[in-house]
């Protein structure tokens, strides 16, 4: 079994389903988590690919045999990947960056449902009563936060992950995907 393939297939659903859960959260203000709790489980998900992509790249550099340097980092995580998935990991950091930002600053409180009202909690205390509205806003704004970071972690997972075990010797030489 090529457990580059199965980690690369495993990244790659595991960004498509932050992207769907981001994309839910931000556009339509729902938490695909109330409807699929397991969902959050993407959290645990990202070491299960990140980790191996880390050890991967180590062995490449060490390949390599260069002393490290930014760019030879670069070459030994992305230097076989194609351009295309270079872009979209790219594009999910930044996006991770902007996105967790934005939810820092629409985040006024931790949701939470006592004596049966939906009220905004900070550290435990009570800031305010809110209405059914504010409080599925409030989650999905906290899921939006999670999920962009889901975003970024297996994009850039699955773009380390890419060559499917390839050596250095193919690194050296990129493919011009």
């Amino acid at each position: 079994m090529n457990w580059n393939k199965v980690l690369f297939s495993f990244a790659a659903t595991g960004w498509t389903l932050g992207l769907i859960v981001n994309l839910t959260a931000m556009i339509a203000h729902y938490d695909l988590t109330n409807i699929f709790p397991p969902l959050f489980l993407l959290h645990v998900g990202i070491f299960v690919v990140f980790l191996p992509a880390i050890l991967q790249t180590k062995s490449r550099m060490k390949a390599l045999g260069d002393k490290p340097t930014f760019s030879t980092n670069l070459q030994a995580a992305f230097g076989n990947t194609p351009t295309w998935l270079k872009v979209i990991a790219a594009f999910g950091f930044a996006y991770a960056l902007v996105n967790w930002f934005a939810f820092v600053g629409n985040n006024h409180g931790s949701p939470a449902i006592q004596d049966g009202q939906y009220v905004l909690l900070n550290r435990g205390k009570l800031i305010r009563v809110i209405t059914l509205e504010e409080y599925s806003y409030a989650k999905a704004n906290i899921t939006r936060g999670f999920s962009g970071h889901w975003i970024a972690f297996y994009g850039v997972a699955a773009a380390v992950l890419y060559p499917f075990g390839k050596g250095a010797e193919a690194i050296a030489s990129p493919n011009k995907g």
